[in-house]
C-alpha cells in the first residue's frame, strides 16, 4: 500500500482574493513503511505526479530503508536495497523533483521502540511511540538514523531535511526524563522537548550544513516564546503546518496558530492567511 499525502507552498495574494491563490511548490508525500512498491511502479508514480506539477517528493522510509549497523537486523523484509533506493532518487532527480528525507525523530518511533532489544529506550513501556528524550543512547538511536539516510540522499541534493516530531503524545515520564525535568528553572518538560529538537536540528545541518531543517508544527506550538528563544529554535527549524481540511481556505480556526509561529519563527514563511504578505507556509492534506 502506497500512503501519499500532498505538502503545498501556498502564496496568497494581498487582495484576499482566494480565486487567486497559488501554489509555488507541490510536494507528495510519500509514507513509505508496511507495503512498499517496487520500485518499477514507484518510478511510473514518480513521473504521473511531475505530469501533473508537482515539484518534489517527500520520502519517509523508516524500516523499508536499507539500513546497516545497529538497524541492520530491524530491516523490513520487503524493504528497499540500497541500489534500489539510489535508482528511485535518481530517477526523482532526473524528474528535477526536490527530494526531502523524512526521519522521525521525537514520536511515531514504533519502527524502532517495538523491538524487544530498544524497548528500553521506550518513554512508556506500553507505547512504543516516543523515546526517553534525556537518554542519550535512546536519541543516538535517532541520530544514526538520521546519518544513515543522508549520507544516501545528499548524492542527489538535500534541499530540506524533514525531523518529523509531530504528535508526541507523551514525554517527560521516563526516569531519565524526570529527573531532567526537576533540574529545570519552572520544572516543566516544555524545555526537555525544545532541548531534545534543538539538538537533532544541530545534528543534521553538522551533516548538511546548507540544509534546511522542517519539523512539523503541533509539537512546536506547544512551546513557550521563553523555551523557542532559549533553545534558538526559531534559527533552527522551520515549523511545517500540516491539516486535514479539504482546502487550506476551510483552516480558519488555526489562523492565531500560524500567525505565533510567523512571529516566533522567523523563517517561517507565515500563514497561508496571512494575506498581507507574499511570505508562504508548508501546509500538509489528504488526497
Amino acid at each position: 500500500m502506497l500512503m501519499t499525502s500532498l505538502l503545498m507552498v501556498h502564496n496568497v495574494h494581498e487582495n484576499n482574493d482566494f480565486q487567486v491563490a497559488h501554489y509555488d511548490n507541490i510536494i507528495v508525500h510519500f509514507d513509505l513503511k508496511g507495503a512498499p512498491p517496487k520500485v518499477a511502479y514507484l518510478k511510473q508514480v514518480l513521473e504521473l505526479i511531475k505530469h501533473n506539477g508537482a515539484t518534489g517528493i517527500l520520502i519517509e522510509w523508516e524500516d523499508t530503508f536499507p539500513f546497516t549497523g545497529i538497524f541492520e537486523d530491524i530491516r523490513a523484509s520487503n524493504g528497499y536495497t540500497m541500489a534500489e533506493v539510489k535508482e528511485m532518487l535518481s530517477h526523482a532527480q532526473k524528474l528535477e523533483l526536490d527530494i526531502i528525507p523524512l526521519v522521525q525523530t521525537f514520536g511515531h518511533l514504533e519502527w524502532i521502540l517495538k523491538v524487544a532489544k530498544f524497548r528500553k529506550y521506550r518513554q512508556s513501556d506500553m507505547y512504543p511511540q516516543v523515546i526517553c528524550l534525556a537518554d542519550e543512547e535512546a536519541v543516538g538511536l535517532v541520530t544514526e538514523a538520521i546519518r544513515q539516510v543522508s549520507d544516501v540522499h545528499k548524492q542527489f541534493g538535500v534541499k530540506y531535511f524533514h525531523v518529523g516530531a509531530d504528535e508526541a503524545f507523551e514525554y517527560g515520564n521516563c526516569e531519565k526524563d524526570i529527573v531532567f525535568i526537576s533540574q529545570q528553572k519552572k520544572n516543566d518538560k516544555e524545555r526537555l522537548g525544545a532541548q531534545h529538537l534543538a539538538k537533532i536540528a544541530k545534528y543534521v545541518r553538522s551533516l548538511l550544513p546548507t540544509t534546511r531543517v522542517l519539523a512539523w508544527y503541533d509539537m512546536l506550538k506547544t512551546f513557550s516564546q521563553e523555551v523557542i528563544t532559549e533553545h534558538k529554535l526559531g534559527d533552527l527549524i522551520e515549523p511545517v503546518v500540516w491539516d486535514y481540511s479539504e482546502t487550506v481556505q476551510q483552516q480558519n480556526g488555526q489562523l492565531t496558530t500560524f500567525l505565533l509561529l510567523s512571529f516566533f519563527f522567523p523563517s517561517f514563511p507565515s500563514s497561508s492567511f496571512s494575506i498581507y504578505t507574499y511570505r508562504r507556509t508548508f501546509v500538509k492534506r489528504r488526497i
